[in-house]
């Protein structure tokens, strides 16, 4: 269970993939609306507005995926490596295995609270995405701009509001896994451990301690 624990557990070339599609999709619909040169009037106040905020929802869905594609190992897989070869080498005594726990541990609590930013994250999203339908349909928006104010914000609110409710009800791969491997070991084990943060020039530390 350690083991299986110890490796990456979600696919983020795949949630990088998801990304770079929906970021060309809203450059691309936000580039349409810029050069539709029978949009008037072409200096509209509402028009600018539509099209910077499509770009810059799409600049910054494809710059997450950009990082996402470009990031190399992650730390999770490195940790899987350092696992691997600690027990081929026949090197995993009751500290070391203490290590990897409190490693585990530490990213299971910052999963949880990155899923609850998220989360909450995401309920405002749905906000503003009411505010862009409020806004096309009170305002003197017309033509392709409020069509795609319309659209940006049916696609925002629904999809946000689904993605906040389900990060604040549902927990994350890595809590279930490390919550399944308390129940499977017990709370002792994870008891035993003392995590003491030390900070040294230029850097934080944490000592893990075991009272096997």
């Amino acid at each position: 269970m350690l083991g299986r624990l110890a490796k990456e557990s979600d696919s983020p070339g795949t949630r990088a993939l998801l990304d770079l599609a929906l970021g060309a999709a809203y450059a691309g619909i936000g580039v349409v609306v810029a050069l539709d040169t029978h949009e008037k009037p072409r200096d509209s106040f509402f028009r600018g507005l539509a099209v910077t905020e499509s770009l810059a929802i799409g600049g910054t869905y494809i710059g997450k995926a950009m990082y996402g594609l470009s990031g190399g190992s992650s730390f999770e897989e490195h940790r899987y490596a350092r696992f691997l070869r600690d027990v081929r080498a026949h090197r995993m005594t009751e500290l070391r295995l203490a290590q990897y726990e409190a490693e585990l541990y530490v990213e299971a609590d910052r999963a949880r609270n990155d899923r609850r930013l998220q989360a909450w994250a995401n309920l405002g999203g749905a906000l503003a995405g009411a505010g862009l339908i409020a806004l096309a349909a009170t305002s003197d928006m017309t033509g392709a701009a409020r069509g795609l104010t319309l659209l940006e914000g049916a696609v925002l609110t629904p999809t946000c509001a689904i993605g906040g409710i389900v990060g604040l009800a549902r927990e994350s791969m890595i809590e279930k896994e490390w919550r399944r491997y308390r129940t499977e070991q017990g709370t002792a084990s994870v008891a035993r451990l003392s995590v003491v943060p030390v900070l040294t020039p230029g850097r934080a530390v944490l000592m893990v301690g075991s009272s096997f």
